[in-house]
């Protein structure tokens, strides 16, 4: 069977075609969910809500349309939009009681480890500092494999938008890189 027909098949409640697909996109969306939450609690209730939606909702998929891996990226892009938002307030409270216990700090401290190697950790705090748009962008594009044309899609902007938001993460990163390295 093909996907489409998997679909098709999910939609009259076939559970056989649902683990199909859930066991070929479950690591794909969790990790998706994994690196623009950068909490692997909240990235695991994702990538199972975007699978439940597929089970309630898999006649709303048009293979005509996009692709599934869009279609299942688009939900969870909402689903991490959302828990984004719930958590901001906590997180915004969070920061500000911990600038004020810390003064001298007025942004976050990323640092490049002392041998200036860039490794996981320090791309999962860099990235976390980006804005969520950019960093969404950001991870479709370079994680995810999609193309600017998908992550458009997925984040419901045109094509060039997707450029923009490319072109300010990346000017980011080499900023951030540049002052990492003029402090080492």
């Amino acid at each position: 069977m093909n996907e489409a027909q998997d679909i098709e098949a999910i939609a009259r409640g076939d559970h056989i075609a649902f683990e199909r697909i859930a066991t070929r996109y479950l690591p794909i969306i969790l990790r998706y969910a994994q690196r623009i939450l950068d909490n692997s609690s909240a990235a695991e209730d994702i990538a199972q809500e975007t699978l439940i939606v597929l089970w309630l909702k898999a006649e709303q998929f048009n293979p005509a349309k996009s692709q599934l891996t869009t279609w299942l990226h688009t939900i969870a892009h909402n689903k991490c939009t959302d828990y984004w938002r719930a958590h901001q307030r906590v997180m915004t409270l969070s920061e500000s009681k911990s600038k004020s216990e810390d003064s001298h700090n007025d942004h976050l401290e990323v640092s490049a480890p002392a041998d200036s190697e860039v490794d996981g950790q320090y791309i999962r705090k860099w990235l976390q500092s980006l804005p969520p748009r950019q960093r969404h962008a950001l991870v479709l594009t370079y994680y995810q494999s999609l193309s600017n044309k998908e992550v458009g899609e997925v984040m419901g902007l045109g094509v060039r938008a997707v450029e923009s938001l490319l072109v300010r993460a990346r000017t980011a990163m080499k900023e951030r890189l540049g002052e990492d390295y003029d402090r080492s």
